[in-house]
């Protein structure tokens, strides 16, 4: 050791790892093991392939989890492979992903697949698709479809059969249908001053 290495003590994983060689860095097996050993911060002495391969960057994401890896990574928020891979365990993770991927029809539908919120982080083009949308309702998350969808009597009737507490998110209009309001109470004992007192509702929420 020099002496400013006995100084300051052993030196650090960090240290170790930014003095392996070019070799090292370039070994798949060697990386995939100190992914193993260390988690998503040896990713930095990877190389740039191995930076993009996706079993090594997986492996990092089993350890640390989908969005401490794309976080941390930059270069790796435009592999659509790795993301969407990383989407299918967390769709949140479509936060941090590149804006191209983010419309990207495919890894949106699959992250709203894993997560409906991950509609949030999806592009304003796909925010507007009613397929995804309507995914993202079967996920419970038609709060974050756009006024027009929930002036959409498709998509709010999909949204109340998963859970009528999603009323709520309807438009005035819809709100004030029998039909949606029938099948929200299938779901939960809602109050609405327009059909409370209408007798088939009131036969709906007795039944």
């Amino acid at each position: 050791l020099s002496n400013s290495d006995s100084d300051n003590g052993a030196a650090t994983d960090e240290q170790i790892l930014q003095k392996a060689s070019e070799t090292l860095a370039s070994d798949k097996n060697f990386i995939l093991q100190a992914v193993q050993e260390g988690g998503k911060e040896v990713l930095f002495f990877a190389s740039e392939t191995l930076l993009n391969d996706t079993e090594v960057v997986m492996e990092a994401i089993r350890q640390e989890g989908a969005k401490k890896v794309l976080f941390a990574y930059k270069a790796i928020r435009s592999n659509k492979q790795i993301v969407m891979e990383a989407v299918k365990q967390n769709g949140l993770v479509l936060h941090d992903v590149s804006e191209t991927l983010q419309n990207d029809k495919e890894v949106v539908m699959e992250a709203v697949r894993q997560d409906g919120f991950a509609l949030e982080f999806a592009s304003e083009t796909l925010r507007s698709d009613k397929v995804v949308v309507m995914e993202a309702v079967r996920q419970h998350a038609v709060e974050h479809a756009g006024e027009t969808f929930q002036s959409d009597k498709e998509v709010v009737m999909e949204a109340v059969r998963q859970d009528g507490h999603a009323l709520r998110f309807a438009s005035k209009t819809l709100r004030s249908d029998k039909e949606v309001v029938m099948e929200a109470v299938r779901k939960m004992r809602p109050f609405c001053k327009t059909l409370w007192s209408d007798q088939e509702v009131i036969q709906a929420v007795q039944s």
